[in-house]
């Protein structure tokens, strides 16, 4: 940056910019992780209905 661009730009702007994008990105793997776990359990369920279904119909 230029002198005039970065006069513009308030001391520590950068760190916490840096800081929000970081929290912002752990935000969405954490979601990611939930929804991937809620999916595998949703897919476990499935199968378990089927084994059943499969074991009372032969």
């Amino acid at each position: 940056m230029n002198k005039k661009s970065s006069a513009l730009i308030p001391e520590g702007y950068n760190e916490w910019l840096n800081q929000l994008k970081n929290d912002i990105s752990h935000t969405q793997q954490k979601a990611v992780q939930t929804v991937n776990q809620a999916l595998v359990q949703l897919y476990h369920h499935i199968g378990q209905e089927i084994l059943q279904r499969q074991q009372h119909q032969g």
